[in-house]
């Protein structure tokens, strides 16, 4: 609600343009109801009409000693939260729709358009929302941004903004509006900011424009439909990286995954890191040799026993850099990945600190063989509903593997992530 050339409008904006315009005093008259004054006039009161018939809302000084009913404002709890403020005189409630605030007699059903135009928002306190340190909650800052939202045919979900943002208030995704999305593949709730993706299993991605209703800020994020996963075995003579990913594709498109694509021979540190950092991929899965190199841990990336810059995918390199936000799940199923402990900078550690969900890698010497079977055996796992977790805990507790490098997995991030 804004203050503007003492006539009120509603808009969005930031406190440092708007500055008190945007800012009203709410002083109780110790009956139950209060006055409301603009903080950048207070001579100016909220006002409702003298006449209970008329809705229009006025912006006017009060030079009564005692305050007339058009001064008067209850303040009661809105249902879902929020208040709903109603003049005294009029009956009417304080509401708000296109840019105009005027009052009306008629309330309508909680979770409608027509309740919400009535709930108003009110900070508790002159410490609680602010655009400084200083303050419990700050608004929303310029520069703001969402996680990557992934959705498969039938999910509903809603955009959620980075977790660096958690002291913003008014961050959830009932206070933005999108654009840039087709109805083909989702649909939004607009009063709750929830995407529902079509019945379709067809691949889709588009970057939308979000629209912060309360400061006007925008910001972009990418919206993937059925997402892809990506399995990288490396060639390496007499060893078998590859056979275990073939079977692993049906388990992850089988868990809604539109294409599950392996990619075998010599790699680049750069392979590597587009396989990771793209937001069309959800799921990474190497198979490979793997060890303890200076400062943490790596991959080798082909089939040479040399020790040149471009052979090892290093824990202490580019992926340092990387934006893993967009990753479900990554698998470094190679010998000591995870060597050092989750708290080493190691590949699986160094992945959940750059986004990544969960990663998962092994902290002794793995058999080839060995690493093939468990790979299968832990996908059709996860295709079954398992978290990586338990599907871990489960193949550990196999006479197959109890005896085996296997068990000495290491789970970093959240370790109960599912894939279906």
């Amino acid at each position: 609600m804004h203050n503007s050339s003492s006539s009120i409008t509603a808009t969005s904006g930031t406190m440092s343009v708007l500055g008190n315009t945007i800012k009203w005093q709410i002083t109780p008259l110790g009956d139950g109801t209060y006055t409301i004054q603009s903080s950048s006039n207070t001579s100016l009161y909220l006002a409702g009409s003298s006449s209970a018939s008329t809705s229009t809302i006025y912006l006017t000084s009060l030079s009564d000693s005692s305050v007339p009913n058009e001064y008067r404002w209850d303040i009661s709890y809105a249902t879902g939260g929020g208040c709903l403020i109603q003049n005294v005189n009029t009956g009417k409630y304080l509401y708000a729709s296109a840019g105009t605030v005027s009052s009306s007699s008629t309330l309508g059903t909680a979770g409608t358009s027509t309740y919400r135009q009535r709930v108003w928002r009110i900070a508790d306190s002159v410490s609680y929302y602010g655009n400084s340190s200083s303050y419990t909650y700050i608004e929303l800052p310029s520069g703001y941004s969402f996680e990557t939202l992934y959705m498969f045919a039938g999910d509903t979900k809603a955009p959620s903004v980075k977790d660096e943002y958690s002291n913003v208030l008014w961050r959830s995704a009932d206070n933005f509006t999108f654009t840039g999305y087709s109805t083909s593949y989702v649909t939004l709730d607009s009063a709750s900011g929830e995407f529902t993706a079509s019945s379709s299993t067809a691949r889709y991605s588009t970057t939308i424009t979000a629209t912060h209703k309360v400061t006007g800020r925008t910001s972009t994020f990418t919206l993937v439909v059925n997402p892809k996963t990506v399995s990288v075995g490396v060639t390496n003579a007499g060893h078998d990286h590859a056979s275990a990913l073939n079977e692993i594709s049906s388990n992850l498109e089988n868990c809604g995954y539109s294409s599950a694509s392996v990619n075998t021979g010599a790699f680049t540190i750069s392979d590597i890191d587009d396989y990771l950092d793209d937001d069309i991929n959800n799921v990474f899965v190497s198979r490979s040799h793997g060890g303890i190199i200076t400062g943490g841990t790596c991959l080798l990336l082909n089939d040479g026993d040399s020790t040149g810059s471009g052979v090892y995918y290093r824990s202490t390199g580019s992926i340092t850099t990387l934006d893993l936000t967009n990753m479900r799940l990554i698998m470094f199923i190679a010998c000591k990945t995870a060597a050092g402990g989750s708290t080493a900078s190691n590949l699986p550690s160094v992945a959940v600190d750059r986004g990544a969900y969960t990663s998962v890698g092994f902290k002794e010497n793995v058999g080839c063989s060995d690493a093939n079977n468990w790979t299968m055996d832990f996908f059709d796992l996860m295709e079954s509903g398992v978290s990586v977790h338990s599907a871990c805990v489960q193949l550990a507790g196999q006479s197959d593997y109890s005896s085996t490098g296997m068990t000495s997995y290491e789970v970093c991030g959240y370790k109960y992530t599912r894939l279906n």
